[in-house]
């Protein structure tokens, strides 16, 4: 079994796609990316975009192979969509899918809202559509819905994938608040589990501290429950998008040695661009509403590109030489303003 983590926050977008190798199979779970579309009072930066591009192409890439596509809900983060915006993929953008492959999504019972809309460009373009609650086979496993952190409508699907000897479980947009999840994915004894956590981002700023302190105390011990039955737990996604939320996971991994970042796992470097966004528009100026009539233009640049392979190289030099994977605010300004003047923005 090989897993890939293509799209997260810690890989630059938000979403948490992911790719699996199973024998024969080749299977495609969450194939959307977004940038949040107004964070700090700023759309997404041009250098957001470009490494957003880059992981357009890569899922685009893995639809093409893909044997089963598993898409756990239709939020835009985690599907392609019919009416995209520049930040996130277009249907339009993906090649047909093969006679033969599988697509995995909820019953329609358990659609909400937009959801409804979105699954139907979806399911159109697939011969063989395996709707949750169904029974799976002996690769791939998908629960019935349980709810995404503290939506009272919105569910999501868990899934299983094995190969006999080792398993792998994407546990979406639970913000591990959720028992049923926990005990649904500790059932299938896995090896390998990815997931996302507490938006800690949204806490911070609309909920009463007492509360918020509760939820992540909860997630914390659901986390402990994953990490004490699994030999790597990959947390990321909704905490990873703010400064708080790096903070909380670095506190469970000073605690527990088998929990990393998807950046971690894929060994690249933490491109925390949601976070860093305000810092981007310090250090590289352009009108937030450059993508209107601009986005082809800026994200084919080369100095956009080159900006952001001097960020990555950077970042990949500081990790190296430091072994903290985590790379420190003052240490991500001091790097921009490198990169600032040496691309001779003012």
């Amino acid at each position: 079994m090989d897993v890939e983590v293509l799209g997260t926050e810690s890989l630059g977008v938000r979403g948490l796609s992911c790719f699996i190798r199973v024998g024969d199979r080749n299977i495609l779970v969450d194939p959307g990316l977004a940038q949040g579309f107004t964070r700090y009072g700023f759309h997404p930066h041009p250098i957001q975009a470009v490494f957003g591009e880059r992981v357009k192409w890569e899922i685009i890439r893995r639809w093409a192979m893909a044997t089963d596509i598993v898409i756990t809900h239709f939020h835009g983060d985690h599907t392609p969509l019919y009416n995209a915006n520049p930040f996130q993929l277009h249907l339009d953008m993906l090649p047909k899918p093969g006679n033969d492959a599988v697509l995995w999504v909820k019953d329609r019972e358990f659609l909400v809202g937009v959801e409804c809309l979105r699954e139907k460009h979806v399911v159109r373009l697939f011969n063989e559509c395996r709707r949750a609650p169904c029974s799976g086979d002996d690769v791939i496993e998908v629960s019935g819905p349980v709810v995404h952190g503290l939506s009272g409508n919105t569910t999501v699907l868990l899934v299983k994938i094995t190969d006999g000897s080792k398993t792998f479980v994407h546990m979406s947009d639970t913000q591990l608040l959720c028992r049923e999840a926990v005990e649904t994915a500790l059932s299938w004894k896995p090896d390998i589990i990815v997931t996302d956590g507490p938006p800690i981002y949204r806490w911070v700023k609309y909920m009463p501290r007492d509360k918020y302190l509760r939820l992540l105390r909860l997630a914390r011990a659901n986390v402990l429950k994953l990490a004490d039955n699994a030999d790597l737990l990959i947390i990321d996604h909704h905490p990873l998008r703010c400064w708080e939320g790096v903070e909380w996971l670095e506190h469970l991994r000073d605690r527990v040695d088998n929990i990393v970042c998807a950046a971690e796992y894929m060994r690249k470097p933490a491109l925390l661009l949601e976070a860093w966004r305000p810092l981007l528009y310090r250090f590289f100026r352009v009108d937030k509403k450059w993508f209107h009539t601009r986005y082809k233009e800026l994200v084919d640049d080369t100095t956009f590109k080159s900006i952001a392979s001097d960020l990555v190289r950077e970042l990949e030099s500081y990790t190296r030489r430091h072994k903290s994977f985590f790379t420190p605010i003052d240490v991500v300004e001091e790097i921009l303003e490198d990169i600032r003047i040496k691309h001779g923005f003012t």
